[in-house]
């Protein structure tokens, strides 16, 4: 089963990340990747997907109302990045129910995903 997960891409307007490349000074694109594994450098090894603008809501001033959507997989563990508000940020696992919702998980359950899946009895980072 597949979702569909998006968020807000506060302040990138019409000089957008999608339009130049470039995002207003202190701005960081939000991101979506899927955990592939454990690496010795980072802690885990990740995959980073490639998300779609959506600018049907955009805003007048173009501010607000650009949102970036990922296709999100059953089965799978994926870490993000993403501003809340102009100013706040967070960081946090996601993955796909079995009805096909996105839910939150907390990082001692990537730990327990991935000592599943790489059939190890602990994870350590």
């Amino acid at each position: 089963m597949k979702a569909m997960w998006r968020v807000e891409a506060f302040g990138w307007g019409n000089r957008g990340w999608e339009r130049n490349r470039r995002l207003p000074a202190g701005r960081q694109r939000p991101w979506v990747a899927e955990i592939t594994g454990l690496s010795y450098r980072y802690g885990l090894q990740r995959r980073f997907l490639e998300g779609r603008a959506d600018w049907t809501q955009m805003s007048n001033s173009g501010n607000r109302g650009v949102y970036l959507c990922w296709t999100l997989e059953q089965g799978k563990v994926y870490e993000t990045r993403y501003f809340v508000s102009w100013s706040k940020a967070v960081r946090e696992f996601l993955r796909v129910t079995d009805y096909g919702d996105v839910e939150t998980i907390t990082r001692e359950e990537v730990d327990q995903w991935l000592a599943d899946r790489l059939n190890v009895s602990r994870v350590e980072l």
